[in-house]
């Protein structure tokens, strides 16, 4: 559930190092992650009806809160929950499914009236997001090295105006830069997608494969945390499902 954790107490030295090794290379998994069960299908007629009327049968949901004492974020780029199918990183809910759609104009804009962080879409289809609880942006805003997750405000369909949540992009937004939209339950429609509904706790799956895999969702924040160690080795371990990096190495010398 937390790192596991060194100090300077932990150390070797230089003459005498110490060695923590796998009885044979990769045997040994250090996991953060808690597995999941009790998947049943999807009876929620409000639910059903925002899901792709192909897919509603296929996805599958799990009461999250009864696994997790804190769901925590599931979009941000610092510690965040995160899906794993048989260890590999299952997608959050996302349109378009691979690549990015565009920004097609940036209105005159003035921070200080609030009308900052607006502009206007090519593809009607962000219009079935505005029902989303917390949909979620990603794109390269301004400049093709500064990309950023930004929240959805508001959209409005007569307009074709998206108004972003502040904090909005430091660098402003130009037109056809390249975006797409996240943490959606409408768009969970390609196996691998997963959607977590924060007010309820229940989590919606649609598996890549039976669910009779192994299901895990990331828990602790790293796995090794190393504070003023020195001359310490860990050889042959697999380190996996964390929330955010899985070895933390602060202060210290010598580690392998």
């Amino acid at each position: 559930t937390r790192a596991v954790e060194f100090g300077e107490q932990d150390s070797g030295t230089a003459d005498a190092p110490i060695l923590y090794r796998a009885a044979e290379k990769g045997s040994v998994q250090l996991s953060g992650g808690v597995g999941l069960d009790g998947f049943t299908g999807v009876t929620d007629p409000e639910v059903r009806a925002r899901l792709n009327t192909a897919v509603r049968d296929r996805v599958w949901q799990v009461s999250l809160v009864e696994h997790l004492p804190e769901l925590g974020e599931t979009v941000t780029l610092g510690p965040r929950l995160e899906l794993f199918f048989n260890q590999q990183a299952m997608t959050l809910a996302r349109w378009p499914n691979e690549g990015y759609t565009l920004v097609e104009e940036v209105p005159p804009q003035d921070e200080e009236d609030g009308t900052g962080g607006q502009f206007t879409y090519l593809n009607h289809r962000v219009e079935g997001w505005g029902e989303e609880k917390e949909a979620w942006l990603h794109g390269f805003w301004r400049y093709q090295w500064s990309d950023e997750h930004l929240r959805i405000e508001s959209i409005d369909p007569h307009k074709r105006l998206i108004t972003l949540a502040p904090p909005r992009h430091r660098f402003g937004y130009s037109k056809y830069k390249p975006f797409y939209g996240l943490n959606l339950l409408c768009e969970l429609d390609q196996p691998g997608e997963w959607y977590l509904d924060r007010d309820s706790g229940i989590l919606y799956f649609y598996p890549p494969a039976s669910l009779n895999g192994k299901v895990e969702v990331s828990r602790a924040p790293s796995i090794l945390r190393l504070t003023a160690v020195s001359h310490l080795t860990f050889n042959g371990f697999t380190i996996e499902t964390a929330q955010s990096d899985g070895i933390v190495i602060d202060n210290s010398t010598d580690i392998a």
